[in-house]
C-alpha cells in the first residue's frame, strides 16, 4: 500500500458519466471519471488494481487522458499522485 493509500474497499465497478476509457499506456489499462463526484478512477497494468482518486478537477483527468507515447504515467506521478489521496478499490466488472 502506498503513501497516500487507504486500505482495500470492496466495490461494484461503476458506471461513470465520463465512462472507462480503455489506454495504450505502459502503466494503466483503462482510465475513468465521475464529473458529479469530481472521482477519477485507474487499473493499473502491473496489478490489475484500481485506485479512485477523490477532488480531480475534470481539466487534470482530460490532461492525462490526452497524454500519449508514456506521458501518461509521468503526468499521474508528477501531479496526480502527490496532490490526491488514493483509495484502493477491487472493482469487479459488475
Amino acid at each position: 500500500m502506498g503513501r497516500n493509500t487507504v486500505p482495500i474497499k470492496q466495490i461494484k465497478k461503476p458506471t461513470l458519466s465520463e465512462g472507462w476509457v480503455p489506454v495504450v499506456s505502459s502503466c494503466f489499462t483503462e482510465i475513468g471519471y465521475d464529473v458529479p463526484t469530481q472521482t477519477m478512477w485507474i487499473t493499473f497494468k502491473s496489478s490489475g488494481l484500481s485506485y479512485q482518486y477523490t477532488g480531480v478537477p475534470k481539466h487534470l483527468y482530460d490532461e492525462l487522458a490526452g497524454k500519449t507515447g508514456g506521458g501518461m504515467g509521468a503526468f499521474f506521478v508528477k501531479v496526480i499522485k502527490p496532490q490526491y489521496p488514493a483509495v484502493e478499490v477491487w472493482a469487479e466488472d459488475a
